[in-house]
């Protein structure tokens, strides 16, 4: 054999090696990459057979011992599978094919697989508006067949376009009843303007006019304010004549308190206690405060006053330099606090932190029993609050609250 075969014949040899090494190099590896995403398949696949803990154990023994790069392929292939699972569930729930319930359990188990959770949060915020929007067709529905048009109309608008099953027909059912809806509100807001409730009526009033544009309505909207605004300064004329007004003749500020209280001084008895609001101020910038102390015989050494209105029991807190003392002579010892109160929640670095006081000054104020106690290193000081002062609460607060 001539020496050019021979070498002809090792070149085909080599040649036929080398096709074998990359062909297995391609099994190999396409074996390795295919196996993997047989896992993540197979975890889909147990759990499209609504067998969810059981697709989650077979999830996590996958992923035990996986490499760092195995790992991140693996969790990409399943996220995208069970993403594509998430839009089934939203779809399915649109089409009526699964109930609100079942579509917000399939998709809390799918979060239990995923680390980024941002699609699934996001088809949960839109079928839990999908759901809101039916709950307000059927309402709307149950408020038609009791005649009351007014409410059915509002319920009607509340179904949105991408609830594709219910829209087109709320808005036909709205578009019908629209008139006999004006007729009923018209009726509710006289009743509430007859009870002195006009928030109430203004709130229906601009209800309805985000849902049609008539200019009837608007004039009663105008017509109502006024009313309102007249109603709020014989009102406000009426809760001033209550309270008692001192203005320093010095720097001009002024005080309002409760009568039979003085705004510019005051006095507590001995063995008693005084706990009332007072305003600084004028009507339109007022700052309301708590003005509370107590007089006794001896020293209590006032830290906080505790407060339980009908069980319901908070605190009152303040530092040592704002409260207030006085020894009189042969006339007891006076410890006494003024503190501000805040509509809005005090900021963390306010130095009373007392958290929604007003809130609670208003729980007090309609509270059928309210002891009060001052409580110091020395002892405490009990009061129980009276129907006068539980009054005084309502009348102050209701003229801070007006100028807001």
């Amino acid at each position: 054999m001539s020496e050019g075969i021979i070498k002809k014949l090792k070149y085909k040899k080599l040649i036929a090696i080398l096709l074998i090494a990359i062909c297995f190099g391609l099994v190999t590896v396409l074996g390795y990459f295919g196996f993997d995403y047989y896992k993540s398949y197979k975890v889909v696949q147990t759990f499209d057979s609504e067998k969810y803990e059981q697709a989650f154990e077979l999830h996590k023994n996958h992923i035990n011992g996986m490499s760092e790069n195995r790992l991140s392929r693996y969790n990409l292939r399943l996220k995208n599978q069970l993403d594509d699972r998430a839009v089934k569930v939203k779809d399915d729930y649109k089409n009526e094919i699964i109930d609100y319930d079942e579509a917000e359990y399939i998709l809390e188990e799918i979060k239990k697989f995923l680390n980024s959770k941002e699609l699934i949060q996001e088809i949960q915020h839109d079928i839990k508006e999908i759901n809101n929007s039916r709950l307000a067709y059927d309402a709307g529905n149950k408020h038609l067949d009791n005649n009351e048009y007014l409410l059915a109309v509002i319920e009607f608008h509340k179904v949105i376009k991408s609830d594709t099953s219910y829209f087109e027909s709320a808005q036909n059912k709205s578009d019908l009843i629209t008139s006999d809806a004006k007729d009923d509100l018209f009726k509710v807001v006289e009743n509430h303007c007859s009870n002195n409730e006009y928030d109430a009526a203004i709130y229906l009033l601009n209800t309805f006019l985000n849902i049609v544009s008539d200019s009837e309505t608007e004039e009663i909207l105008v017509s109502v304010r006024e009313e309102q605004k007249k109603h709020k300064e014989k009102r406000k004329e009426k809760l001033l004549a209550k309270l008692n007004k001192h203005k320093d003749p010095v720097d001009k500020n002024v005080t309002y308190a409760p009568k039979p209280h003085k705004a510019s001084e005051f006095n507590i008895p001995l063995d008693s206690a005084i706990f009332y609001p007072i305003l600084k101020g004028e009507y339109g910038d007022f700052v309301l405060m708590l003005r509370t102390g107590f007089n006794r015989n001896d020293w209590v050494f006032m830290e906080k006053i505790v407060v339980n209105a009908d069980d319901n029991i908070f605190d009152i807190n303040f530092t040592y330099s704002e409260r207030q003392s006085h020894v009189g002579f042969g006339t007891g010892v006076y410890e006494w606090v003024h503190i501000a109160v805040f509509k809005d929640i005090i900021k963390e670095f306010d130095i009373n932190h007392n958290k929604n006081l007003l809130e609670h000054l208003i729980q007090l104020s309609e509270a059928k029993n309210v002891k009060i106690k001052f409580s110091g290193s020395s002892g405490n000081h009990y009061y129980d609050l009276t129907k006068k002062d539980k009054q005084a609460f309502k009348d102050v607060i209701e003229l801070y609250l007006m100028q807001l």
